[in-house]
């Protein structure tokens, strides 16, 4: 996951950088830097915003 795609799926969700961060379990400042790229996405935080898109759109 890229950060571009990282700020669409915050935006999809439609959710603020506060509440994606915490809805990822992390500060916002952290989440920040995710966004803009300035820390890498792991993949442990590219498979929390798939589920927290799956259950936000309720799919299997």
């Amino acid at each position: 996951m890229t950060s571009e795609q990282l700020r669409q799926w915050r935006r999809d969700m439609g959710w603020t950088q506060e509440e994606a961060a915490r809805q990822l379990g992390r500060g916002v400042r952290s989440y920040e830097y995710l966004e803009s790229g300035a820390s890498t996405i792991k993949r442990e935080t590219a498979l929390a915003c798939e589920a927290l898109r799956r259950k936000e759109n309720r799919l299997p």
